[in-house]
């Protein structure tokens, strides 16, 4: 198939304010092969549908700042579908989803994802989410990261600073923490109906829960403190 490249360095605003979903994409990325990158000197400001959309094998790379309040910044589904914050990417979320992923996608995060709205990640079914040593997630909203899908899996190795609702919460799939959750607010980490969670590494926790397990599986091979 056709394989296609987008590079931004500049400014791309999607929706216009007082017009809701007035844009559907920012960026468009779909098909294997093709590829869609945001430089460090880039901006997404959205403020319709998505930032970046990336579907059915695409990939897109996050180096500068994408600032999403309404839907999403970041959309990814399709397997084979590739989401990347790297380093000095800086996502922040005053909507729905900073980076969602759907069905078979995966994502991977390097730089620093704030949260003040719904999800700073979520993921459904058959997905896969690294948090980086490098990543730093911040959530003041309900949940920084958050995974409800069958197979899908969660992987922290770096930071995620929870002041809000829940630090990592998983309703189905897999998560585990080798890194270090930081909880000031509700749940440090929570396992629902489904969701299995594993601690390696250390929850430091001065809010509510540092561990909750409600009908999950909740495993602890770490320091909870």
């Amino acid at each position: 198939g056709a394989q296609g490249k987008a590079v931004n360095k500049g400014l791309i605003k999607n929706g216009i304010i007082g017009q809701a979903n007035s844009g559907q994409s920012g960026m468009d990325i779909t098909g294997s092969g093709s590829l869609g990158r945001n430089e460090t000197t880039g901006v997404i400001s959205n403020l319709g549908y998505y930032g970046m959309h990336v579907l059915n094998g695409g990939e897109v790379i996050n180096k500068g700042k994408i600032q999403n309040n309404f839907s999403t910044g970041i959309f990814a589904d399709g397997t084979g579908t590739k989401v990347t914050n790297e380093t000095t990417g800086v996502i922040g979320n005053a909507g729905s989803n900073g980076i969602s992923l759907g069905s078979g996608a995966s994502g991977v995060n390097k730089g620093i994802i704030e949260n003040t709205g719904s999800y700073g990640v979520s993921s459904s079914i058959g997905t896969s989410f690294i948090n980086e040593a490098t990543g730093i997630i911040k959530n003041a909203g309900d949940h920084g990261v958050s995974t409800n899908g069958a197979t899908s899996t969660v992987q922290n190795y770096g930071t995620i600073s929870n002041l809000g609702n829940y630090g990592l919460s998983i309703t189905a799939g897999t998560a585990t923490n080798n890194g270090t959750i930081s909880n000031t607010g509700n749940y440090g980490m929570f396992m629902s109906v489904f969701g299995f969670g594993i601690n390696n590494g250390i929850i430091s926790n001065h809010g509510n829960y540092g561990m909750e397990v409600f009908l999950g599986t909740g495993v602890n091979s770490g320091v909870i403190s």
